[in-house]
């Protein structure tokens, strides 16, 4: 639940993290910045995001968490 209220507030430019800043830290503190909701519900107001915008958000958003899952791994090697 976090993880999609994050995703889609990061591509809709409504979220400021940025790619350096995107974890899973920041997941959680968005989603307690939310109310910690129960659901996203589908008729909430979404701002109309250029497709090219979008792609390139998703894409730093992509590489950010594949950095943290890297990351917590290479930590969890002993």
């Amino acid at each position: 639940m976090a993880h999609a209220l994050h995703f889609e507030d990061v591509i809709d430019g409504t979220c400021p993290d940025t790619e350096q800043q995107i974890c899973e830290a920041a997941v959680w503190r968005w989603y307690e910045m939310q109310g910690r909701p129960w659901r996203i519900s589908s008729r909430r107001d979404r701002p109309h995001v250029r497709f090219v915008d979008a792609w390139q958000r998703m894409e730093a958003y992509q590489r950010a968490m594949k950095a943290e899952y890297l990351r917590r791994r290479k930590n969890q090697r002993i």
